[in-house]
Parts: structure tokens; sequence; C-alpha cells
């Protein structure tokens, strides 16, 4: 770790190894050393009281509703989104095959549509804090209400459908990082295909991979996301350049992933690790919140 001080680093210290105290709230981010008994690390009270606070009040509701690829709480029809709440199913399960099915766990989400329809949502996971599902094709604009019956318990939310919302997969699965993509490289007067890496993963997290880029071949990179297939217009961009898009639309053989299809133009090489952005009818991937890279050598 850098330090900058006899007393402080240089940047904030991660939360683990920060010195002991009561309050973590209230300390020092870069202080090095302080704090209270070696068994104290910051107290629960830290986050159970704002909590409970934001739910008396309304700010964090019971049931939170959002993308699957990103944090991202406006719901396009045939978008994967992912429900987080308590006692939402009874055990983990998986679906096994497509299509989806509209029970998981002892638990199914009916959706009604701001223009009254009822539909069954299709399941991909659930347990008893999440459930992963798909937005039932046709549902209309405005506010719908999802509601999960599990058993004899029923709960209820509330979120904003629109046509699209764009999010990509990150290869942590945060909607942060190194994209989660595969990539060909296809060689001029040939149709064949040799795949390249774009990620890697392991016990200490994913890291990008350097996709060469030259102007001897063409390199293909197919990015991964939902809340895209219904959009009319739509852009990439990377490191500030626009670069082709192939292909939009629905990845197949799984139930409401999108897949884009993307040329790398041959002025992107050297740009190393660089941003991903992309751009659906005007709405753009959120720059807090859906921050992808690629890496180009």
């Amino acid at each position: 770790m850098k330090t900058c001080s006899s007393t402080e680093a240089c940047d904030p210290i991660p939360v683990p190894i920060r010195p002991t105290t009561d309050f973590l709230w209230q300390r020092n981010p870069f202080e090095l050393a302080g704090g209270g008994s070696d068994t104290i690390e910051g107290p629960g009270v830290d986050y159970i009281l704002p909590y409970w606070m934001g739910r008396y009040y309304g700010v964090i509701p019971a049931i939170a509703l959002q993308s699957a690829a990103a944090i991202e709480y406006n719901l396009p029809p045939n978008s994967i989104v992912s429900m987080y709440a308590m006692k939402l199913a009874s055990t983990p399960q998986a679906a096994a095959s497509e299509p989806l099915p509209t029970i998981l766990g002892g638990a199914s989400i009916m959706v009604t549509d701001s223009a009254g329809v009822q539909r069954p949502a299709p399941l991909i996971y659930a347990s008893p804090t999440q459930i992963n599902f798909v937005i039932p094709a046709g549902t209309a604009a405005g506010t719908a209400t999802f509601t999960v019956t599990n058993g004899a318990t029923t709960q209820a939310a509330t979120a904003n459908i629109q046509a699209v919302a764009p999010t990509l997969f990150s290869a942590n699965g945060s909607g942060l990082g190194v994209v989660a993509a595969t990539a060909v490289s296809v060689q001029p007067g040939s149709n064949a295909q040799t795949p390249l890496p774009v990620f890697e993963c392991g016990s200490t997290g994913c890291s990008s991979v350097p996709i060469p880029v030259s102007s001897n071949g063409q390199v293909y990179v197919t990015l991964y996301g939902t809340g895209i297939r219904n959009g009319q217009s739509v852009s990439v961009t990377i490191n500030g350049t626009n670069v082709p898009v192939q292909f939009v639309g629905p990845a197949p053989g799984f139930t409401g992933l999108d897949q884009l299809n993307i040329l790398l133009p041959a002025s992107l090489q050297g740009s190393g690790e660089t941003d991903l952005v992309l751009t659906v009818d005007g709405q753009t991937t959120d720059p807090n919140t859906n921050v992808v890279t690629i890496n180009l050598q």
C-alpha cells in the first residue's frame, strides 16, 4: 500500500484492512492508525440503521428490481431482470431448459402492465433472496406491478416499463470492468475463424486479455446485454471511435439475452484498455453503473 505520509495512505484503504474503530462511516478512509477494540471493525448499526430508516420512509423498497446486467431501473419487454428481496422462493432452483418455466423453487411472478393485462414471467433462477426472470413480451409501457407468490406468501413491487434501456454484461457480473464478450479473427480470403479471448477470470477477479487488431485481418466482437433488441438506432463507440455494428438482436438459445456483433477497425490498434459505450435510440449505457472496457493491442 502506497503511503503519502506517516499517518495517511495515498488512496482510500479497503474496508477489511482499515484500522479498527467504533463508527466506520465517520472515520478518515485514508487513516493508517487509530481506532478502538481489536475485535471491532465497524459495528453493524453503521449499515442497519440507515437501511431501516430508508425502508421506513420508503426510500428503499422492500423489493428491488433492476436489469440483470447492471443497475438500471427502467425495464423493457423481453429483457432479463433481477429481483432482490427476502422470502422470495422456498429453495434455490435454476431453469433446466428452454422454454423457461413460470415456477421455480415454489415461486412465480405475475406481471400486470399499465393496461391491466396480466402475464406470467418466465423464470431463469430463483432463490429465497433473488429471482432472475424475463419481462413478458407485449408488456405495455408505463408502471407495471410485479406480484411474487410463494405458497401462501405474496409480495408486490412496481417498476417502469419502456421500450429500451440498454445494459451490457461485464465479465464479473457487476456491470463494471471488462466486457463479457467473445471475439474471432478472420483472415482475408478465408472464412476460417480463429477464436480470441477477451477476458479471463480467476480467484482474484476478472481481467481483460489484449485483442490483436491489425489491417491484415478482421476482428469481430460479440457483446451481450439486455434491454436492447427493441431499439431502432444502435451505435457503439470504443475509445471515442464509432465502430461498425454488424448485427443486433436476440441471442439464440437464451430468452431475454441480446447480442451485438461489431467489427473492430484497424484504427483502434494499440488503444489498450479502453472504454466501450453502447447507445440505443439516444439512450446510453449508464456512465456510473455500466462502465465496461475492452483491451485492444
